[in-house]
């Protein structure tokens, strides 16, 4: 977002601190007591990760419900961060992995949270099809490739629809007070099967940071059974056949996903282009 530092609110007092209690690719959780945490970056990462997340999240938690209200910039050193509120409950992802057998479950209500979002309007947030076309660019895609997934890219059309663009069951948290979807940092305005499409290949390739071949494998059962419902459902509750809709976007948003530099990743995202090109 091009918000100036006067127009964000001032960072959060130095003393800030607590004990980390999660981790992740880009930072960390830390408790900070009561009723609030604190998501610190990583001080390797860019430090204006924190103000686009921070404003991205403002503006997600103003038209949609299922976005969390941020508390306060944070700012000590070169460690950046969003003081948030604390959810107490565990993530669907959380859920799954104790109750596997629920892989449909789970995949219906990750379709009808993904729905609600897309209902809302995704005013003042970037273009989801730039921020595409973007990482397309800066993938490392060889020059004929690129360009076509550009071109295929500029035929899916744009939309207006809030999209979360790192939708997951891992983002959505069971709390008290309902389901809250965490995690704004890649959030944007456009059409809503860019984000499904983007939400499938996670589903599909995906695996939590740090997991042994036992958990991997666990999670390659569940995959078929999850996406078939995710699809299903968003597709009865859109009225299209999701499975259907999201192929002309499976190439760019692919594509796209390179630039992202999962590195365990990347050998199944160039077999899925490969397949996809045929």
């Amino acid at each position: 977002m091009n918000k100036s530092s006067e127009e964000l609110p001032g960072p959060a007092e130095a003393g800030l601190d607590g004990p980390v209690i999660a981790r992740g690719r880009c930072g960390e959780i830390v408790d900070l007591g009561g009723d609030r945490v604190l998501k610190r970056f990583y001080a390797h990462l860019p430090v204006e990760w924190a103000g686009v997340e921070y404003e991205r999240t403002r503006l997600a938690s103003e038209v949609c419900a299922l976005a969390p209200h941020p508390l306060q910039l944070h700012e000590v050193g070169d460690r950046h961060g969003i003081v948030l509120p604390r959810l107490e409950g565990p993530s669907l992802l959380a859920d799954l992995l104790r109750k596997p057998w629920h892989a449909a479950r789970v995949g219906r209500r990750l379709a009808s949270l993904h729905a609600e979002i897309h209902a809302c309007p995704g005013q003042g947030l970037p273009s989801v099809r730039d921020s595409l076309a973007d990482a397309i660019r800066r993938s490392s895609l060889d020059e004929p490739l690129r360009a076509r997934a550009l071109a295929e890219l500029a035929r899916c059309g744009d939309g207006l629809a809030l999209c979360h663009m790192d939708f997951h069951p891992d983002q959505v948290m069971q709390t008290p007070r309902g389901d809250v979807v965490i995690d704004w940092a890649t959030a944007g305005r456009g059409h809503p099967l860019a984000d499904v499409t983007r939400t499938w290949l996670m589903l599909r390739l995906g695996e939590p940071p740090g997991a042994g071949l036992g958990l991997r494998l666990f999670i390659a059962v569940l995959r078929r059974g999850l996406i078939g419902a995710y699809l299903r459902r968003y597709g009865e509750l859109r009225g299209i056949d999701a499975k259907v809709a999201i192929r002309p976007w499976i190439f760019p948003v692919a594509a796209a996903r390179l630039s992202d530099g999962i590195a365990e990743e990347r050998p199944r995202l160039l077999r899925l282009l490969a397949r996809v090109q045929d």
